[in-house]
Formats: C-alpha cells, sequence, structure tokens
C-alpha cells in the first residue's frame, strides 16, 4: 500500500493549498490544533496566545492525509458454518477514507496513534482488514455450505460493515469462498453415487432398446418368413391346380400323391355309414313301386364320389347362412349343470296344437321337447353341421319322433355352393304311439319350419305318389290329403 500520509512538515509559508481528498491536520506545539479540508487556507504566522499577542516561543506542524488507495490488499478469513463446514474467503475493497465524509474524525485518530505516518498506516489497515473479516464472519456464520456456494457471485452474500475506522469499505471489488475439503468430498460421493446410477439407467435403457430392436428384428424376419411361406404355398396351390386340370384329377391328388389311398378308405366308410344309415329302404330296392328310393340311394352315394375337376370335389361345406331371425344366447347355466350352449337361429311356424319351434344349437346333442299328443312347448334342437343336408335329415327324424310316427326320406341332391340340397320325404309310418288326428299337419308344419331354418341351403319336400297312401293306411284307414 502506497505511502499516503506525509509529514509532519514544519509550516513556513503563511498560507497552505490543500488539493481534493485530502486533508491537513495543524499541530501547535505537536498538538492538534485544527483540521483544514480543500482548499487555501491562511493566517497561521500572526496566530496569538491568549494575551492576544505574538507567541514568544512554538511550532507549527502540518500532517497532511492525501488520498487513500483506492483497492485494498486482498484479505482471507476462515469462516465456520452454520452446518460445522469451514470455507476460506477471500475478499478485496474499495477504500472510501473516513475524513471524506468527517474530516473532524482524524483528530481522534491523531490523539490514538500519534502523528508518525508508518503507525497510523499501519492501524488503518489493521482496522480495515478486521472489519472486512468481521463482515465475512457476520455474512456467512448463518449459513450452510450448499447456501453459500448456491450463489453464483459470492460478493452478494456480504453485508458491509458500517463505518468504522479511518478506512472504510465502499464495496467489495471481488470475493471468492473456497469449498470444504471434507465437504467437497461428501458432495464428490453423492455426485458419484448419482452418476453411478444415472449410468445404470442409461444402461438398463439401452438394454431395452437393444431388445426391443432385437424382437423389431426378429418379428419383421418373422413376418418376411411367413409372407414368403404363403407365396410358395399359393404357387404350389396354383400349380397343382393346374397339372390337376390337365391329368383330370382333383388338386388334392397332386398335392398329396400318398393320400388317396386314405381318401378312399374314408369315402368308403361314408358310403357305408349311408347304407347303415339307410337299411330300412334296402328291402325296397327290389320293390318296383319303390323306384325313388333306388334312385335317391344312388344320387346320394354318388354325390359323394365327384368327377375329378369338378366344383363338388373341393372339400369346402358351406354353414348355414347367418340371415334370417338371430336368438339370444342361453342362459350361463343350465337346469343339466352344463355350460351355455350358443343358439345360432331358430324358426317357427303355427301348427295344429300351437307353435312349432326349430332350434339350432352350436353343439351338444338333438333334443326333443313335447310331444303332438302333450301340452306345453313344442321345440327341437338340432346341433349344427357344416352340412345342411345332414342338419335336414336329423331335424326330420326329430320331427317325426315329436308326432310318434316313422319316416322315411332320401336324398335327391347334397348341397354345394353352386346348388340347394334336396331331401324327399318318401314314406310315413305309424311308431309305438297311437296316431294323432292331426299327425299330418304336425308334420307338414314341422317341415315348414325345418326348411325356414335352413334358408336354402337345403330344402325337405315330400314326395305324395308314396307317402299320402302309406300315410293314410296307417292312421286313419281311409283317403287324406298331405300338403306340404
Amino acid at each position: 500500500m502506497n505511502d499516503w500520509v506525509q509529514g509532519p512538515l514544519p509550516l513556513t509559508e503563511q498560507t497552505i493549498d490543500v488539493f481534493e481528498g485530502s486533508i491537513c491536520v495543524i499541530l501547535r506545539n505537536g498538538e492538534v490544533y485544527d483540521v483544514r479540508g480543500p482548499g487555501r487556507h491562511g493566517g497561521f504566522i500572526r496566530l496569538l496566545n491568549a494575551d492576544r499577542r505574538l507567541p514568544v516561543s512554538g511550532s507549527l506542524t502540518v500532517l497532511t492525509f492525501e488520498r487513500a488507495p483506492a483497492v485494498s490488499q486482498k484479505v482471507g478469513v476462515s469462516v465456520r458454518l452454520l452446518d460445522g463446514a469451514t470455507v476460506e474467503v477471500e475478499m478485496q475493497a474499495a477504500i472510501v477514507p473516513l475524513w471524506q465524509e468527517d474530516p473532524a474524525a482524524v483528530k481522534d485518530v491523531v490523539r490514538r496513534y500519534g502523528v508518525q505516518p508508518a503507525r497510523i498506516q499501519e492501524m488503518a489497515q489493521v482496522e480495515l482488514e478486521e472489519s472486512m473479516r468481521v463482515m465475512a464472519r457476520e455474512s456467512l456464520g448463518a449459513l450452510t455450505h450448499a447456501q453459500v456456494h448456491r450463489h453464483a457471485d459470492a460478493r452478494t452474500l456480504m453485508k458491509l460493515p458500517a463505518p468504522k475506522g479511518l478506512l472504510t469499505v465502499g464495496r467489495l471489488v471481488s470475493c471468492s469462498i473456497r469449498r470444504d475439503p471434507h465437504e467437497e468430498a461428501s458432495m464428490a460421493a453423492i455426485r458419484d453415487g448419482e452418476l453411478n446410477h444415472l449410468r445404470e439407467a442409461v444402461e438398463a435403457g439401452v438394454a431395452r432398446l437393444r431388445a426391443t430392436n432385437r424382437n423389431g428384428v426378429n418379428a419383421i424376419q418373422r413376418r418376411g418368413e411367413l409372407a414368403g411361406r404363403m407365396e410358395t404355398a399359393a404357387a404350389e396351390s396354383e400349380i397343382n391346380a393346374t397339372i390337376g386340370k390337365i391329368l383330370g384329377v382333383p388338386a388334392v391328388d397332386v398335392a398329396y400323391p400318398n393320400q388317396r389311398d386314405a381318401r378312399l378308405r374314408a369315402q368308403y366308410q361314408t358310403v357305408r355309414g349311408v347304407l347303415e344309415n339307410n337299411m330300412d329302404l334296402l328291402p325296397l330296392l327290389a320293390d318296383p313301386a319303390y323306384a325313388g328310393a333306388t334312385e335317391g340311394l344312388v344320387s346320394l352315394i354318388s354325390g359323394m364320389f365327384p368327377k375329378p375337376g369338378h366344383v363338388a370335389a373341393q372339400t369346402l361345406r358351406p354353414t348355414l347362412p347367418a340371415a334370417g331371425e338371430a336368438a339370444p344366447e342361453r342362459p350361463p347355466s343350465s337346469p343339466a349343470g352344463r355350460g351355455s350352449i350358443r343358439l345360432l337361429r331358430r324358426a317357427s311356424t303355427v301348427g295344429p296344437t300351437g307353435t312349432l319351434e326349430v332350434q339350432l344349437l352350436e353343439e351338444g346333442h338333438d333334443r326333443i321337447i313335447g310331444a303332438v299328443n302333450a301340452d306345453g312347448p313344442a321345440r327341437i334342437m338340432i346341433r349344427n353341421s357344416p352340412d345342411p343336408v345332414d342338419v335336414a335329415m336329423r331335424a326330420l327324424s326329430a320331427a317325426a319322433t315329436w308326432c310318434g310316427v316313422q319316416v322315411g326320406a332320401r336324398v335327391v341332391s347334397p348341397a354345394n355352393p353352386s346348388s340347394t340340397g334336396r331331401i324327399a320325404l318318401t314314406r310315413v309310418e305309424a311308431g309305438t304311439r297311437q296316431p294323432h288326428a292331426a299327425v299330418e299337419q304336425a308334420l307338414g308344419a314341422w317341415i315348414v319350419a325345418i326348411n325356414r331354418l335352413l334358408d336354402g341351403t337345403a330344402s325337405v319336400h315330400v314326395d305324395a305318389g308314396s307317402t299320402h297312401q302309406r300315410l293314410e293306411q296307417q292312421t286313419t284307414g281311409g283317403p287324406d290329403v298331405f300338403d306340404e
């Protein structure tokens, strides 16, 4: 720090000039006599004593306080914070001399520290540094380590002290606060833990992305493989169909040449089943009066073996159409304790004994509710089948059972996508029960309901040439008219 106190020097001139920013302390015989601020001052030689005479002996000296340094030296101090951390603070302040505000204050300074410039400057510097240290302790002592280092500019934390001493703090030029080594180590450990946690999260996210990407790639590969297989299968199917047309054989024989014997075996078993189900027609084959039975049986069997390449040779069978009256599903539980059975379709008509209803079930067994000579609901429930002709045959048999008679029927033509299946009712005979008077009307009403249920996929009609005569003989014993 530069010397800013000069003197004391003898006063030899009648006038002295005091420059701006400086003051002069007039000493008379070594004691403070007066303080003069900036300006020209004179008349010092003609000073009078107490008797208004010139002093016989005495001296006048001047102690000059010039401009003080603008910036103090760096001051360091250790401050213990509220949380126990200790930080090192280093400050540098802009100095405001006390005499600029209160020139008379230097009198007390001279009386306390004497007129030696070096001592005055030393004590003023000591007071300034101590004032700055006290400022740092009072400003930071109530804060934590995190609060102190939360501010980007540490100068905003400092509360400037009140003017005290010859040199005062006008403002802080710089202020730096070092972190506590122990606190820094703790924070470093916390940061390392957070970084490790973040690193683990990033690695887990990258692993998930890789797994997702791998699954996506595998899915694309599988879709490509499936698409390739579908194209290959379509091409093979088209080739097999073309070869089948050229050779005059079904395409399935081209695709599966080793399955022909198994298919033929299944067809023969089907024909055997047809014959077993129509055993009542076999004795009639030799009777010329029943030529229709032979024709129907041959037509049914020939329908099992369509010509190669014909549309009927395809294995697809249409199910009953969904058009028509829709019915709700059955309740969740049935009286028998079984699960619910879905009702696909139903059709009804008015018969001689009331409403007759035919229901088509998704699964289960064929059931008959009521009888022609009993009160209560009249309903037959038929399990669905891919072949409408099979549904019609079983429905017709159930209707005959409900009426208490036995019937014979033949398949005029099987059902296929291009034509409707047709079943002919060839005979009606008495059953085990006593025939009812309205059997013919009831059976005819059941046939109407069955045809409504089948909705064009198959139909049942009456072969009146033989059925009327048998029904007349077995029921009433006289002539009657049977209408479909």
